[in-house]
């Protein structure tokens, strides 16, 4: 996992990071505030697609192959559960 090695590598406190980066507290507050929000879009999607809510990819595959072509295929549809 990748926060576990980063964990491991990086001990300090986040007080401790910003303080020896000398990162202001805003510029730090923004990226998690960023980071966050990438977090929870990604279990939401996670979520959904659990539920079976989502698009088979060689579907979407598919029909990016097709744009441009003569006979372009139409987008695909959400699977059924």
């Amino acid at each position: 996992m990748i926060a576990a090695n980063l964990i491991h590598e990086f001990p300090l406190s986040l007080d401790g990071l910003m303080k020896k980066l000398k990162l202001p507290a805003e510029a730090l507050d923004a990226y998690l505030d960023v980071n966050e929000w990438q977090v929870a879009g990604v279990k939401r999607a996670m979520v959904s697609l659990d539920r079976g809510e989502g698009v088979p990819h060689q579907g979407v595959k598919d029909w990016v192959n097709s744009w441009g072509k003569k006979r372009e295929r139409p987008a695909p549809k959400q699977s059924s559960a």
